[in-house]
């Protein structure tokens, strides 16, 4: 697979140490993988590019990346987003599901766990929506 067949991620999400965690994990396993840390910043990659994911955590003011999932599946169906959460509750799975959000993810997540979601959203056959968590 040549660098450009390689999926494409996007990770977005206030804090550095998420953006550089998350890309240098996802750069090593062959992904693509760009930054930003803000909602505006993602909706602007996503606009006239193809990606295959956005990871998405907390980005500006916004306590989790909802609102964003909502606005990524309006500007890209086609894309699949997995959402960053802490903590792990109803509300914000409900909330998350409504938004269009692909799979959920504990932000005290560990490596594989990260690739193995990762994998099983860009791998996954077209089926009737569905979110898987952790």
């Amino acid at each position: 697979m040549t660098d450009e067949e390689s999926p494409l991620i996007l990770v977005v999400d206030r804090h550095l140490e998420t953006l550089t965690t998350l890309d240098s994990l996802l750069s090593r396993e062959g992904y693509r993988v760009t930054t930003c840390s803000s909602s505006a910043e993602a909706l602007k990659a996503i606009a006239g590019k193809k990606l295959d994911l956005v990871i998405a955590g907390r980005c500006g003011t916004e306590r989790n990346g909802v609102a964003l999932v909502s606005q990524i599946k309006t500007l890209s169906p086609g894309t699949s987003v997995l959402l960053l959460v802490e903590p792990m509750d109803d509300s914000i799975v409900g909330n998350a599901i409504a938004a269009g959000a692909d799979g959920l993810l504990r932000r005290s997540y560990s490596e594989s766990q990260v690739i193995q979601r990762v994998q099983r959203l860009l791998h996954a056959l077209p089926v009737a929506h569905h979110v898987s968590t952790l």
